[in-house]
């Protein structure tokens, strides 16, 4: 990891070109940023995505600056690991750039994988929230550009704008939401279903606004087979199928899914 640890007032006075982005965000309102204050959505693909970096922005003030000055930027490289499960670390983590895999080993060393996060989203706020221990490793998937902000800096932040604390309930509630979803696949759906139902959940994170879903760094398929509990071999030969079909088009590393629906709804029961 580069450890800059940049206090964030700190870096937006001094840093240039791309680690300007956020400086930008604030101060010009710049129509290519990720950061632009106020809006909650990708401006390429609409996507609503976390607004907790933007909530930041509005309250740059002068008397914010300590505060402020507590939350620090760090870079990660690829394959770099940014949380480990069961340690104590009360930090929540803002992703500015790159994407993350949240991740967990069984005791036989056995990989299961819950998700990735990308640009202008969130991991952490748990361990921020109750003070417990981390309850996955993270990993970064890519290089990415991270805010770090201790527990007791977002606590402040919720007393001084309840949009913060409001942004966190809503996104409570999607994980609960998704977890729920996952255990009725696991209970209901056999292994082809639970290979569909995860590859629509990839089309509708990367569903554009041409509604077709463009998948730019897709999972590889040990990693889509850890989520769906199965082996690397039957993702493969789904996957196969789905090509065939014309369902499925990869171009270079890129996944392209023109129509979500030609996924065949399953309703197969597991045994």
């Amino acid at each position: 990891m580069n450890n800059e640890s940049t206090p964030l007032s700190q870096s937006q006075s001094q840093s240039t070109g791309q680690d300007c982005v956020y400086q930008q965000s604030v101060y010009e309102d710049s129509s290519q940023s990720m950061m632009i204050v106020g809006h909650a959505e990708d401006p390429r693909t609409g996507r609503r995505r976390s607004r907790l970096l933007d909530v930041l922005g509005d309250l740059q003030t002068e008397d914010m600056r300590p505060l402020m000055d507590r939350c620090s930027w760090h870079h990660y490289r690829k394959d770099e690991q940014i949380v480990r499960e069961f340690e104590h670390d009360d930090n929540i983590y803002l992703i500015e750039s790159g994407t993350v895999r949240v991740t967990v080993f069984s005791d036989d060393g056995r990989e299961v994988s819950f998700t990735e996060m990308g640009a202008g989203e969130n991991f952490g706020e748990l361990a921020a929230i109750d003070g417990g221990p981390r309850s996955a490793n993270v990993i970064a998937v890519e290089e990415s550009r991270i805010l770090k902000m201790p527990a007791d800096v977002l606590y402040q932040l919720i007393k001084l704008n309840p949009s913060v604390g409001i942004e966190l309930l809503n996104q409570l509630s999607a994980m609960v939401r998704r977890l729920c979803a996952r255990i009725f696949e696991f209970s209901t759906l056999a292994t082809q279903g639970r290979i569909h139902a995860e590859l629509r959940r990839l089309c509708r994170k990367n569903m554009d606004l041409d509604g077709v879903a463009r998948i730019e760094i897709p999972p590889t398929h040990a990693e889509m087979a850890s989520r769906v509990s199965c082996h690397r071999e039957a993702v493969s030969r789904e996957l196969r199928a789905l090509e065939k079909r014309g369902v499925l088009k990869k171009l270079k590393r890129k996944w392209i899914v023109d129509d979500i629906n030609a996924i065949d709804q399953p309703t197969e029961k597991s045994h």
